[in-house]
């Protein structure tokens, strides 16, 4: 048995490590230590009118195509999206991980690790903290690969540095499920993931394990997000699954939030869909 303080340090200690920079190589490249940040804020946008002189050139220079900043298709210029970033923080941070919160979902004990400037998110099976499990790895703003936060503000923006995080049971879960919620420091969005098991929750993490001797269960999340955005103007309320189509009362995550690449578990007890 762990105090909470120690089980939190352990798995941050035990998740740290090559995985997250090989992981998002391979299936996220365009997101690979990339870079959105307060200063890809649109220059005449709020955030540009509150700033300071030297705040408002470092936004300029994010926005400009002879310095940082792109110029599209339609031959209008701004901050560049995020696959143009790609490897800015390299030598800098890397991914930067800055959150890490903890939970039990699906009967599981689970960790919830998550970068800095590319909304990348890494969730671990930590049941047996000696041997965590990777079950997902997700961006938080895939609309971020090919428009800057200017493009996407009101439409479909998601959360770019979720420094804040917070682990919901299914007590306290507007849908009656394990869930997380993100807070988007930077885009200013605020979004709730939750868990679908295959069966009910009964909160003993003992029944869970993380071997990979065992395949781990397959995964999927579904996402309800509501955001204001607050670096430009909009605002807007989206309820959807993480596919993009808008969800009603009685949907289901299709095919594409099951990950292809896990396979049944054959332990006993609670499983992820």
């Amino acid at each position: 048995p762990y105090s909470k303080l120690k089980l939190i340090i352990i798995a941050y200690l035990s998740l740290q490590g090559s995985e997250f920079e090989e992981v998002t190589c391979k299936d996220f490249p365009w997101a690979h230590n990339a870079l959105q940040d307060e200063e890809f804020a649109p220059v005449g946008g709020t955030a540009w009118t509150l700033a300071d002189d030297d705040t408002r050139k470092d936004i300029e220079g994010v926005s400009d195509p002879a310095e940082d900043g792109c110029e599209f298709n339609d031959g209008t210029t701004g901050a560049c999206p995020m696959s143009e970033t790609v490897d800015a923080k390299a030598q800098e941070d890397g991914l930067g991980v800055e959150t890490v919160v903890v939970g039990i979902a699906c009967d599981h004990l689970v960790a919830l690790a998550c970068g800095e400037n590319n909304a990348m998110c890494f969730l671990y099976d930590i049941t047996d903290i000696q041997s965590p499990a990777l079950l997902k790895a997700f961006n938080l703003s895939p609309v971020s690969q090919s428009k800057n936060p200017e493009q996407s503000y009101g439409v479909d923006l998601g959360d770019i540095d979720a420094e804040t995080s917070l682990f919901i049971t299914p007590e306290m879960s507007p849908t009656g499920h394990s869930g997380i919620l993100f807070g988007g420091a930077i885009s200013g969005t605020l979004s709730f993931y939750e868990f679908v098991c295959k069966l009910p929750e009964t909160g003993d993490r003992a029944t869970g394990s993380s071997s990979s001797d065992d395949g781990f269960p397959t995964f999927a999340i579904a996402f309800i997000v509501a955001a204001i955005v607050v670096l430009g103007v909009g605002l807007f309320a989206i309820i959807k699954y993480g596919g993009g189509a808008k969800a009603s009362d009685n949907a289901q995550p299709d095919d594409d939030h099951v990950a292809a690449d896990a396979a049944p578990s054959a332990s006993t007890g609670n499983q992820y869909v």
